[in-house]
């Protein structure tokens, strides 16, 4: 006979599951990735002199907002 092994979270496709089902860790772990992408963004666009608007914005919504928006359902 197996036993399950209990825990207090579970991530599961980057998801936290908890045994009160909150949300709230994932959150935080999502947004600190953004955080760390949209730094990311930035350092490059800093490192490039005379980089339109436009460019910095694909890069956002290429890089960040994806991370943003994971899990959301929107």
């Amino acid at each position: 006979m197996d036993l399950v092994d209990i825990c207090q979270q579970y991530q599961y496709l980057g998801i936290i599951i908890n045994e009160h089902l909150s949300y709230e860790i994932t959150a935080t772990t999502l947004a600190e990735s953004a955080g760390r992408a949209l730094g990311g963004v930035i350092s490059k666009f800093k490192s490039f002199k005379n980089v339109v608007f436009q460019k910095f914005s694909k890069l956002y919504h290429c890089g960040v907002v994806p991370v943003m928006d994971y899990c959301t359902g929107g």
